[in-house]
Order: C-alpha cells, then sequence, then structure tokens
C-alpha cells in the first residue's frame, strides 16, 4: 500500500483514532511542529495497548532512522516517552539502539554532503567516482579529515589521492 504522507493533513493525522496516523505524523513534521503539539502527540501514544506498540515498532524504528526533521532533543523525548509504554524492555532496548545508529547515520550522510557541498562551489559538479568512493566512507572521523582537505585541495586529482 503507498500512502502519500505529504498529502495527509497534519491536524488530521494528529487527532485520527488511528496509532499509526501518529506515527506517519511524526514522520513528517517540523522541530517547530512537533514542539506545538507534542502533548498532544504523547497522550495519543499514551493510549496504545501492547498489540498497537508491537504493530508499529517496526515504523517507529523507521521514523527515528530517517528523522532529518528532528532534532536530537525530540528524538530523545520521543524515545523516553516509548519506553513508559515499552513491552517487556523489547521496545526500549529497539529503540535506543535504533536511535544511536540514526544519529551515526545521519552525521555521516551530513558529512559527506558538507564534503560535496565544498568541492561543487570550488570546481563544479562532483565527478561520480568522487561520490562513489565517498559513500563508502562510514568513519566520521575520516570524513571530517576530507572534509577539511577539500576547501585546501587545487584540485578533483588532489581530492582523489586523499581517498586513497
Amino acid at each position: 500500500m503507498v500512502i502519500e504522507v505529504p498529502k495527509l493533513d497534519d491536524d488530521w493525522l494528529l487527532h485520527s483514532d488511528a496509532a499509526l496516523s501518529r506515527l506517519i505524523y511524526l514522520s513528517k513534521v517540523d522541530k517547530e511542529k512537533f514542539d506545538r503539539n507534542k502533548d498532544e502527540f504523547y497522550k495519543s501514544m499514551q493510549e496504545l495497548d501492547s498489540n498497537g506498540i508491537t504493530a508499529v515498532l517496526d515504523m517507529i524504528k523507521q521514523i527515528i532512522v530517517n528523522s532529518r526533521r528532528l532534532g536530537k532533543d525530540e528524538l530523545e523525548e520521543i524515545e523516553g516517552m516509548v519506553k513508559e509504554k515499552e513491552v517487556g524492555g523489547m521496545l526500549s532496548r529497539l529503540l535506543g539502539s535504533t536511535l544511536e545508529e540514526g544519529r551515526i547515520k545521519g552525521a555521516v550522510e551530513r558529512a559527506r554532503n558538507d564534503i560535496y557541498e565544498i568541492l561543487e562551489a570550488r570546481f563544479g559538479d562532483v565527478l561520480e567516482d568522487i561520490k562513489e568512493a565517498v559513500e563508502k566512507i562510514t568513519d566520521l572521523k575520516k570524513l571530517s579529515e576530507l572534509h577539511k582537505k577539500s576547501v585546501f585541495v587545487k584540485d578533483f586529482g588532489e581530492f582523489r589521492e586523499y581517498l586513497k
């Protein structure tokens, strides 16, 4: 089933009787809107029963991993709220590790994008072989070093040398 999330009304999602609508709401709102409506969101999540939590667990994981609109503080608030309603500790453990994975994944993606932006501003479109090489790097320290190098290299060729 395909749900066209951008076309769904935020208020309808927040006030619908379906638990899934709350999670869709969370996946689409930005920080400001979440802050304005978080009390209502938390209340609706507290009304979930154990079956509801189990049914939406995978979606919660995906929202946390893929969220770029909510900040660290909001994700931690959501994690804490869900912990209160956990099923035998399982949800808490899964969300804890998923939240950390999501933070790392987001940091890696931001570091890559920062490198691309600098290279593009200095030399034009980033070449595919460079993008492919950068995409293979998951170490934040290495990406940070490459970010610094991208500011000072004289061309794509010199940057390629640092990729080796």
